[in-house]
């Protein structure tokens, strides 16, 4: 028996396209559903790699900012978490933690979109630039026979606490000593004698020549460390000498009491220091005095027990033959002589704590002074048998009247913190604006936002303000003689520099009184 199969008809014919059609339309929504999962998880990588790089950018834009800060004597820190400072579509805050050794930690979060970053970087606050060179001249570094140049650390005591050894009859700690010229350095061969022992010339630690230059070695001369020479040459960096009111000329002559100067900045066309007679620089001081001359016989002292002294001399320095120079405290970090006069006299004895520094004249130092901390010249010679212990803690010293910025030690990418404000990606501004916070603008966003400040205007004239940054108007200042910042007027309570010009101590900006010449 044959079975006649029953003729497909056409509605089910249509029935299985249909089911076909269906299942393609299915696979196709799959996969463009897929397709767009995968576009959208794409673009939302993309989006976070775009945020984290602009994140990046606001955090870098914030160290900048510290950096800034921190170079015109702010703590550094920027904004808060709970208030921080706006960049473009984003925003940042920069913690400052002050460190040892005068150095700061500056933390920076930037935030932009989803994005979130990061970074850190650690500074010298005030990096001393002649300082870091040890004993240097400008154009030859020369040591005569028997010269010795070793170094300490003033951060960790007294030179005396720190010597290791007695070589050829001298203490000495028989290491750290550092030279350096921007031409060749030279070392006297052969042997001299000091308290009846022969010595040879010796430098215990680096000698740095310039960078087409040489250490020349005589004869039992010897460098303990490396010679390399400097990568490039040494920029001196000029003597910016203050602006403050002039006292006229100081001749001090009188053998039976010592005269103190101190407390108050002064400016002297000339300071004279007869035989016998003393005078002593008391800190905090600046002192200007345009030629300083001290006769055999005179003596200045220096005592920083209460804070540091500068002095400046821009014509003429003259430290005769059997002139004393003195300490009360062995401190080389507080105490800077920064001489401007092409030419020198300097030919005193004793014991020198500090740097001294005299970019354009030659200089010889005496064996019969001993210098504790740094000294610069156009042209540094050591005579024989002198002794000269580099200060590696004069490094983070005030070095004030030298052009110097902050010294960059490190930078790297650290951890977010745990603000709610970071833990959630939500846009910043839209966080902060649902929270009814409004974010400081970038350049107001400081900690400090009171000013103390001394400056001659375009008019030649000597002013005092006292108050918010934003009352002062910048445009009028030609030159800031001093200046001061704090969160409050009440910070500057034990400031004097305005006793420097007759107690100009005002809540706005007035005039104070003009400076001779």
């Amino acid at each position: 028996m044959q079975r006649r199969h029953k003729p497909t008809t056409h509605q089910e014919r249509r029935g299985s396209a249909l089911v076909a059609s269906l299942i393609s339309v299915m696979v196709v929504a799959s996969m463009g559903a897929g397709l767009m999962q995968l576009h959208g998880s794409i673009s939302a990588k993309q989006e976070l790699s775009i945020d984290t790089k602009r994140a990046l950018y606001m955090a870098e834009a914030g160290l900048s900012e510290a950096f800034i800060a921190v170079t015109q004597g702010k703590s550094g820190k920027v904004g808060s978490p709970a208030l921080p400072a706006r960049f473009g579509d984003g925003v940042y805050w920069v913690e400052a933690t002050e460190l040892v050794g005068g150095r700061v930690q500056l933390e920076s979060v930037g935030l932009c979109g989803s994005g979130r970053f990061a970074l850190s970087m650690v500074l010298l606050r005030e990096s001393n630039p002649i300082a870091a060179l040890g004993a240097f001249g400008g154009n030859t570094m020369n040591l005569n026979v028997g010269a010795i140049v070793d170094g300490y650390d003033s951060e960790e005591g007294t030179f005396a606490e720190q010597i290791d050894t007695e070589i050829q009859g001298i203490e000495t700690t028989g290491k750290g000593g550092r030279i350096s010229s921007n031409g060749d350095i030279d070392l006297e061969g052969g042997t001299s004698v000091e308290l009846g022992k022969a010595r040879t010339t010796k430098v215990f630690g680096d000698a740095a020549p310039g960078p087409l230059s040489a250490v020349n070695l005589g004869t039992g001369a010897e460098v303990t460390g490396v010679t390399l020479p400097m990568p490039q040459e040494v920029y001196a960096p000029e003597i910016e000498v203050p602006e403050l009111r002039t006292y006229g000329s100081l001749v001090h002559n009188n053998p039976s009491s010592p005269l103190f100067l101190g407390k108050v900045d002064k400016h002297y066309d000339s300071i004279s220091v007869a035989p016998r007679s003393k005078i002593t620089f008391c800190g905090p001081t600046t002192v200007v005095a345009d030629q300083l001359i001290v006769e055999s016989g005179g003596q200045l002292e220096f005592d920083t027990s209460s804070g540091p002294i500068v002095v400046f001399v821009p014509d003429n320095l003259e430290l005769r033959n059997g002139s004393v120079l003195s300490s009360v405290t062995e401190d080389p970090t507080q105490v800077a002589v920064l001489v401007g006069a092409p030419n020198v006299t300097f030919n005193p004895e004793g014991e020198f704590y500090g740097l001294f520094y005299a970019p354009n004249a030659p200089v010889l130092v005496p064996n019969s002074l001993r210098i504790f901390g740094s000294a610069a010249a156009e042209e540094l010679t050591l005579a024989s048998n002198a002794h000269l212990s580099i200060d590696h803690g004069m490094l983070a010293s005030a070095a004030k009247g030298i052009d110097h910025l902050p010294k960059f030690l490190s930078w790297r990418i650290s951890e977010l913190p745990q603000d709610p404000i970071v833990k959630t990606r939500l846009d910043p501004l839209t966080q902060l604006k649902l929270a009814g916070v409004t974010p400081t603008p970038s350049p107001v966003a400081h900690d400090e936002k009171f000013v103390r400040i001394l400056y001659r205007g375009f008019d030649k004239t000597v002013y005092a303000y006292s108050g918010p940054e934003s009352g002062l108007d910048w445009s009028n200042v030609m030159k800031s003689i001093k200046v001061m910042w704090g969160k409050s007027d009440s910070d500057f309570a034990d400031w004097d520099g305005w006793e420097s010009y007759g107690g100009a101590d005002t809540q706005a900006a007035e005039s104070a009184p003009q400076m001779a010449g």
